[in-house]
């Protein structure tokens, strides 16, 4: 069964292509062609062995730069949220009322933007701990 349910850790998704050893080991394989022949029976030998700890360093790299499809979601919704309460705030026909509630909202929206990341990890927390993990003190 490839979709375990039982499991007590949810299972992380990533969007996007997924880098692995054989899709790196079979890259390396076709550039060991563009070696000169002498090189190219050594550089056979050598990439099973290097390509596995080359993928985990890619992976690792992507993983580092990249951010959950949630956060990027908010983010861009917040984002729109900013611009519409923009357009209140420049917006003439406007009250007073409405503008220093719009104003209130804009300093929140951009606090949320801030936090984004601290409350997605507060969030993961808590779904964790819902799963059956002990939270870290």
């Amino acid at each position: 069964m490839l979709n375990n349910t039982s499991s007590s850790k949810p299972t992380p998704t990533y969007s996007g292509f997924t880098i692995t050893s054989t899709g790196v080991g079979g890259s390396l394989l076709g550039l060991a062609e563009l070696l000169p022949d002498e090189w190219q029976i050594r550089a056979l030998i050598f990439i099973p062995l290097i390509s596995p700890t080359f993928s985990y360093l890619l992976m690792h790299l992507r993983c580092k730069f990249t951010e959950p499809l949630e956060i990027t979601s908010m983010r861009s919704a917040l984002k729109r949220d900013l611009k519409q309460l923009k357009k209140i705030l420049k917006d003439e026909c406007a009250s007073k009322q409405v503008k220093q509630k719009a104003q209130k909202e804009y300093d929140d929206t951009l606090l949320k933007i801030a936090n984004i990341n601290k409350n997605f990890a507060n969030s993961t927390k808590e779904i964790n701990m819902h799963f059956g993990e002990k939270e870290d003190s």
